[in-house]
């Protein structure tokens, strides 16, 4: 009896010492993506009137030249982000073994969630929940779902689909002059209170490519591990889920293929410009530290 006193007093010790390892770790992340990036980045995940005031110039991502905020482009933008620093985080990437995981609950515990490329919710609560406080989408889904905006019935059911999502949905519309053109059609028709529209800052976004750039890592970030960042940088705890860049899987008996999506069917899936399993390894390393934590399987 007294050598399992000891044993339970030594195991508990020892996840003492781990818990503060790993919260020295993630303070030490943040500090030096802070020091790096610069105090002020985690106002800069989009554009507002506070980060962008009149007669300045905002760089396009993929393209030359740059867009100067004019007073009509000012009106159109949020004063500030409103949120502070972050307890709880959760990041939902679009892995197709999220599908069956019964992860929703976890997933909505999170004070807050960054959803990806605008999937839908209700279909998938149970393994993805439906909580939602940054959603992202990318702009050319204008072209795929709503022909290209080009009628206002097309915009319309664009405003109405988005009407799912509640905080920020966050567009990555810097990134080219004809990408912008297309947000701020869709921004003049979004007449809806469930969410803000804003758009994705490009400072922040290069800030963190550049970041991980100087860390071995060439290739654009995908939404996910950008996210997954940006969380990096103000949330005191990171739980990442549908983060798998593999076309198989194994559970306990045996294996199973996994979609790109959990969502949706993709031609070509699997051929993507983002090296994912590259920042799958950059994960797992973080997620070993303690600065991030990684789910994958069911959860209980």
């Amino acid at each position: 009896m007294a050598e399992e006193r000891i044993d339970s007093i030594n195991t508990r010790n020892t996840s003492v010492q781990a818990t503060a390892t790993y919260q020295r770790n993630i303070f030490t992340t943040r500090e030096g993506i802070h020091q790096e990036l610069g105090s002020n980045i985690t106002n800069l995940l989009f554009v507002t009137q506070e980060n962008s005031p009149i007669g300045s110039t905002l760089p396009f991502v993929y393209e030359k030249g740059l867009w100067k905020v004019s007073s009509k482009f000012y009106k159109s933008l949020p004063k500030k982000a409103t949120f502070d620093r972050l307890t709880r985080c959760s990041v939902v990437g679009n892995s197709g073994s999220l599908l069956h995981s019964n992860c929703g609950k976890h997933i909505d515990e999170a004070d807050f969630v960054y959803r990806c490329n605008a999937a839908p919710l209700k279909p998938f609560a149970a393994d993805a929940g439906t909580k939602s406080s940054l959603t992202s989408f990318n702009p050319s889904i204008f072209g795929k779902r709503y022909k290209g905006i080009a009628k206002q019935s097309s915009l319309k059911k664009f405003v109405s689909d988005m009407q799912q999502y509640h905080g920020y949905l966050w567009g990555a519309c810097f990134s080219g002059r004809s990408t912008l053109d297309l947000c701020m059609k869709a921004i003049s028709g979004y007449n809806i209170k469930e969410n803000v529209f804003v758009l994705a800052h490009p400072y922040h976004y290069k800030s963190f490519h550049d970041y991980w750039i100087r860390r071995g890592k060439k290739k654009l970030p995908s939404t996910g591990f950008y996210y997954a960042s940006d969380a990096l940088s103000r949330c005191n705890e990171t739980h990442l889920y549908g983060f798998w860049p593999f076309p198989r899987a194994f559970d306990d008996i045996s294996s199973y293929n996994v979609s790109y999506h959990y969502f949706e069917k993709l031609e070509n899936e699997w051929k993507e410009p983002h090296a994912m399993n590259i920042e799958f390894s950059i994960l797992v390393q973080l997620h070993l530290l303690g600065v991030v934590k990684i789910h994958n399987g069911k959860c209980e």
